[in-house]
């Protein structure tokens, strides 16, 4: 009515009906102004449109759009969406963390080959390969840089998804350099308790051998 008096007529608006059941319904109305010969607003036409269901479905959608950020910014491993050619269209807080930016923002349109090491930039062109061929879904390790260019290990797995209307890989990488650095402790030691172990049993051999010579064969 307030726009009607006051000439000013919203092309759509959007408000509710009550049914005769009590349910509440959302209405898109269009509106039509008639005018007279002096051009005055005599009468308005609305037309309604019932748009309940679509704005519940989108709801949901938000929902669930609100639900899984939440999640890929709380989980403990870095999130990274990349397209083909391998430029970030979204990471998580956490990837950010590992590649050295405060601020996950500053990381969108890099490419992810900027924090990956050269010896496995090859490596990885293949694995995104297969990926958009959908053969993606296992295990990879690499070594990355962070924006300092401090290196570690990752243990990565990749699949293609549909992200903002086009095709793209979404990377799930756990920082494992602490797992890597055990490994190769162990290995050390293992080498050297190796090498203790040979020196000790040849010292043995040969102190046998030599009280009794008949058997040195035997003992090497």
């Amino acid at each position: 009515f307030y726009h009607a008096i006051s000439g000013r007529v919203p092309v759509k608006d959007e408000g509710y009906l009550i049914t005769r059941d009590g349910e509440k319904r959302v209405i898109l109305w269009s509106n039509s102004a008639i005018t007279n010969e002096k051009g005055e607003i005599t009468f308005i036409v609305r037309t309604g449109i019932d748009v309940t269901n679509e704005r519940r479905y989108f709801q949901k959608v938000k929902e669930s759009e609100e639900k899984y950020r939440t999640l890929a910014e709380t989980i403990l491993d870095g999130i990274v969406i990349i397209d083909f050619d391998g430029n970030i269209i979204f990471a998580n807080r956490t990837a950010g963390e590992m590649l050295g930016f405060k601020n996950v923002k500053e990381i969108l349109g890099r490419n992810i080959f900027e924090f990956i090491c050269e010896d496995f930039k090859e490596k990885v062109k293949r694995d995104i390969k297969l990926v958009f061929e959908n053969k993606g879904g296992f295990l990879v390790e690499y070594k990355m840089r962070d924006r300092e260019g401090v290196e570690f290990w990752i243990e990565g797995i990749g699949e293609k998804i549909h992200f903002e209307g086009k095709d793209a890989d979404l990377l799930c990488l756990r920082d494992i350099t602490g797992r890597k650095l055990t490994e190769e402790s162990l290995k050390i030691s293992l080498s050297k308790i190796k090498g203790l172990l040979n020196q000790t049993v040849t010292a043995l051999s040969t102190t046998i051998g030599e009280r009794d010579p008949y058997t040195a064969d035997h003992q090497k």
